[in-house]
């Protein structure tokens, strides 16, 4: 049977030194998802397997920079999510990918499926998609906060983060709580 939506994730991925940095982020953020999600730029999540064209047809924007600006928290649905906020070119090289990707598939899946990958807008009220390297989960809007200050702390000591990404990557996992793996 084909994978659920929330088990395919397109993303950009990068290199093996920003991965590692990114990843040292997640462990210090204590990432319970550290072991199933690859670091990564999300695109599009969910997306639906049946509506899934190739993604060849889609630009290719592994030649631009992706500059990590800091972390930040939102928060989704009854727990606060912290990231990593990206450049302003950075975000409108995934969004234009992410318009790629609706226009060749035919429709917007995750709007579609019930969860856009938005988080609300607090000037319109609406979802609104955002770009981002997911650094963790958290129940707790203090843990989290707290967290997003190590991470800052943490970026300004080693200098930031940016990065070319190295492949735009459809991710699928078979079940919830498996790994992705690369398609």
């Amino acid at each position: 049977p084909p994978p659920q939506p929330s088990n395919l994730m397109l993303c950009y991925l990068p290199p093996l030194p920003a991965w590692n940095a990114v990843n040292r982020l997640r462990h210090l953020c204590h990432d319970k998802t550290i072991a199933r999600v690859p670091p990564c730029l999300r695109v599009a999540h969910p997306v639906e397997f049946g509506t899934m064209k190739d993604t060849k047809n889609i630009q290719d924007y592994r030649g631009k920079e992706v500059i990590v600006v800091g972390a930040r928290t939102v928060q989704r649905r009854g727990y606060t999510v912290l990231y990593l906020e990206v450049d302003d070119d950075a975000k409108e090289m995934a969004m234009e990918v992410r318009r790629e990707w609706k226009e060749v598939n035919g429709k917007d899946d995750d709007v579609e499926n019930g969860s856009n990958n938005g988080w609300k807008d607090k000037k319109t009220d609406s979802q609104k998609f955002v770009p981002s390297l997911i650094l963790g989960h958290f129940t707790c809007s203090d843990e989290a906060s707290t967290y997003r200050s190590a991470v800052n702390l943490e970026l300004s000591r080693i200098g930031g983060i940016s990065f070319t990404p190295s492949s735009l990557a459809l991710l699928v996992r078979r079940v919830e709580n498996e790994p992705f793996r690369i398609l």
